[in-house]
């Protein structure tokens, strides 16, 4: 059987001894004019349909040629050889379309997820305590989810230099979002402003507009501007849509930080 890209020749071999018959034909492989196994590859490797410049071979053919050539290295007049590294990335690509389309004809069903899927930014709130824990009044922070599930806070507090005399300067922090770590309330109320692939990659820049509020020093208020005017300051500045779980939030309206 013939991989594709290739046309057969045939070769006699010398008469024999007896009666100067010939023997049936040796058949050996060449490649077909125009269509190089090793441009075929690539064009299966960079996903593109292998129409045209590929010789309007698919990428199904041009899997099996690859699977012909696995381990044989073969070099042809006019073209590099096709070796089995090149071979084995075509076979790798083809298996991994081969599973994200699925069995049935819609290509819907069984297909591996989507890159970024599993990306969100979340508000969340914890109640407030100490005198004001008898009033419906929250706390917000940002909570960020890659693309493995890891999360990760973003918040702000009292407690930095400068400042008012009570409450000194607001100051940030952030890190990984486990037990223990401060705001930790896996209960929480919370609301997703992002998801999907466009809520993927803005830890760097969360994290960044906190240390510029931190820089600010601006006085920290129990009205605001407070921990909600940096959740909200910080969603907008990373082009984060803005939204928080609860009512009320005093700060989350005030000016930018």
């Amino acid at each position: 059987m013939l991989a594709v890209g290739e046309t057969e020749q045939v070769q006699a071999t010398p008469p024999s001894a007896k009666g100067g018959d010939r023997a049936a034909p040796e058949r050996r492989r060449s490649a077909a004019p125009g269509t190089p196994m090793r441009a075929l590859a690539r064009c299966s490797i960079a996903g593109c349909s292998c129409g045209g410049t590929c010789g309007g071979h698919t990428p199904r053919d041009v899997s099996s040629a690859a699977a012909d050539l696995v381990g044989k290295p073969v070099a042809r007049r006019g073209e590099l050889p096709l070796d089995a590294t090149l071979a084995r990335a075509v076979l790798a690509r083809s298996s991994t379309s081969s599973r994200s389309s699925g069995s049935g004809g819609g290509g819907s069903g069984g297909g591996l997820p989507v890159a970024g899927s599993a990306c969100k930014v979340d508000v969340r709130a914890t109640h407030i305590g100490g005198i004001l824990s008898g009033m419906p009044i929250w706390h917000l922070f940002v909570v960020t989810t890659d693309g493995a599930g890891t999360e990760r806070y973003y918040r702000g507090g009292p407690g930095g230099p400068g400042g008012g005399p009570t409450y000194g300067s607001i100051q940030t922090n952030d890190g990984l979002y486990v037990a223990g770590t401060v705001d930790w309330s896996p209960g929480a109320p919370s609301t997703t402003v992002l998801s999907g692939a466009a809520a993927c990659g803005h830890d760097a820049c969360l994290a960044a507009e906190l240390r510029r509020i931190d820089g600010t020093r601006t006085a920290y208020a129990p009205t605001g501007p407070n921990s909600n005017t940096v959740a909200a300051t910080i969603l907008a500045n990373c082009s984060i849509p803005r939204g928080k779980p609860v009512w009320v939030a005093p700060g989350w309206s005030d000016p930018a930080i």
